[in-house]
């Protein structure tokens, strides 16, 4: 998501100096060149800085916490010094002061702050999002354009975090979502003007979607993503086993790893192994897929995908191969279902911790793969309609954006 967004800013305004807040900059650096990484210490900092400690802040009931946040955001904006302090105090030393003013000072004199797209502003990652909001805030209160494109937004039901978010979203120049059955209606509740707001689909479906292969696969791709927000436990994948290897066995395929993430503590390699690790060769677990673009080839090779982690999805329906995606709590069944409602027929969610799911998984995947061939050209179609539609979003952002530019000239 972010290389489509970074080589589309590069088209619009390649003049332009680009930095980006990255825990990672050699990471960065290797996926993005000609980007200047910005070290996200400083944001980190900033956000997390407050009179409570977080264990502290934790324990109080909603309502305080909404009073809490709205004394704090007061404190940044009234006396900016002080709040400067106590950020200080969050860094490991004081020579990473640098770092939160380097923050602080790149913030207040962009142009146009971006969120690139990704599934962020939402309960599962209360902490993250509180940082991304403060962010926006920081921006538009120095006279920043602001805009988040490609996001999946939601579920959102903490009462301090829907707090920030309606002072924030609201005063959001531009806004593209990768879905609209659950953004759209949310940002309504959160009172932004729908003439901000565009429905998109994933910026990533380019990638894949571009390369797509002249022909369907005939292998069965397979991810698991077990991590504390996937409501994905050690006796999930016991219960998903099952259902899985039969219907290799009835589909007489070759099942083979599409895993989008290589962490440690959530390596998607790891868990296909421990699903399937008897039932396949080990170089079919995909340890050295570590690219977007890998990962898009890998999925290229499908008839079918049955993942637990929505951009295996994307990638696979960007390329008119199904997708049927496994679901354990809130966010993932918004995620698939968001998904579903972008491309139609083609994609299903199956919710693996309701009673019946091994068979209604079996039932899915033999329908689908039988279907495959004639859904296909549906996908990709939807999948080019996408394509288009986040393409013309980023051309608006542009014109509203130069026009914002001109007139701040103009007054200069």
């Amino acid at each position: 998501m972010m290389q489509v967004a970074l080589a589309r800013l590069k088209t619009i305004w390649p003049d332009a100096s680009i930095q980006v807040l990255t825990d990672d900059p050699n990471q960065l650096a290797d996926n993005c060149p000609q980007i200047h990484p910005m070290a996200a210490g400083g944001r980190h900092a900033w956000a997390q800085s407050g009179l409570l400690r977080p264990e502290v802040y934790d324990g109080l009931p909603d309502e305080l916490k909404v009073v809490f946040r709205i004394l704090r955001r007061t404190l940044k904006r009234s006396n900016p010094a002080v709040a400067k302090r106590l950020a200080i105090s969050k860094l490991r030393s004081l020579s990473d002061t640098d770092t939160l003013d380097h923050y602080l000072e790149t913030v207040r004199h962009a142009d146009l702050v971006i969120v690139t797209g990704m599934g962020g502003i939402t309960d599962a990652f209360p902490e993250y999002a509180f940082g991304l909001l403060e962010t926006l805030d920081l921006a538009m209160e120095s006279g920043a354009m602001t805009a988040i494109v490609g996001q999946g937004l939601g579920p959102l039901e903490r009462r301090d975090l829907i707090a920030i978010a309606k002072r924030v979203l609201p005063k959001i120049d531009f806004i593209s979502l990768r879905e609209g059955l659950y953004g759209l209606p949310l940002l309504q509740r959160l009172g932004v003007a729908r003439d901000r707001v565009a429905v998109t689909g994933d910026d990533a479906i380019e990638l894949a979607y571009q390369r797509h292969p002249p022909v369907i696969g005939n292998h069965l791709g397979v991810n698991v993503r077990r991590a504390s927000y996937s409501a994905l436990d050690p006796p999930d994948i016991e219960r998903l086993r099952v259902p899985i290897v039969s219907i290799i066995e009835l589909l007489k395929c070759a099942a083979i790893s599409v895993p989008v993430s290589q962490r440690a503590e959530e390596s998607d390699s790891k868990s296909f192994s421990d699903l399937l690790g008897s039932q396949v060769d080990v170089s079919q677990c995909g340890q050295n897929i570590t690219t977007p673009i890998q990962l898009i080839d890998q999925i290229g090779r499908c008839r079918l995908v049955i993942v637990g982690s929505y951009h295996a999805a994307v990638f696979a329906l960007a390329q008119g191969v199904s997708a049927i995606g496994l679901a354990g709590n809130a966010y993932y069944i918004q995620k698939f279902e968001g998904l579903a409602y972008q491309f139609g027929s083609g994609c299903e969610v199956i919710r693996f911790h309701e009673n019946g799911f091994q068979e209604e998984l079996r039932s899915a995947a033999t329908r689908m793969w039988n279907m495959a061939d004639d859904v296909r050209p549906q996908l990709l179609s939807r999948a080019a309609q996408q394509v288009m539609a986040s393409k013309a979003a980023y051309e608006a952002l542009s014109q509203k954006a130069n026009s914002r530019f001109a007139m701040a000239s103009d007054e200069a």
